[in-house]
């Protein structure tokens, strides 16, 4: 069963439009940095309930192993923010 960290956020985020926009301001897509990280505008679902998710991302660097020996590479993850409709988001953890 997943497991979720809950952290406040201002009120005045939680408005749909508001959101939409803060998710794309944040996007990892327009980020110039060589690990990137930041909110995936593609992922944003509006439920029929009130709740939105949408997904975060961060790339790091990792080794994987070939026949030579180990290459650094990048490696992105994935995390799922859910914004409840009482002030909070929930962040899902990795385990």
């Amino acid at each position: 069963m997943p497991s979720y960290k809950l952290a406040p956020i201002p009120d005045d985020t939680i408005a749909i439009e508001s959101l939409k926009e803060r998710i794309e301001a944040t996007s990892a897509f327009n980020s110039d940095a060589e690990l990137r990280s930041g909110m995936l505008p593609q992922t944003f679902t509006e439920g029929a309930d009130g709740l939105c998710w949408a997904e975060y991302g961060r790339e790091t660097y990792y080794d994987r192993m070939t026949l030579e020996g180990p290459v650094e590479t990048k490696h992105a993850k994935r995390y799922e923010v859910i914004v409840l409709q009482n002030g909070y988001i929930a962040i899902k953890k990795e385990h």
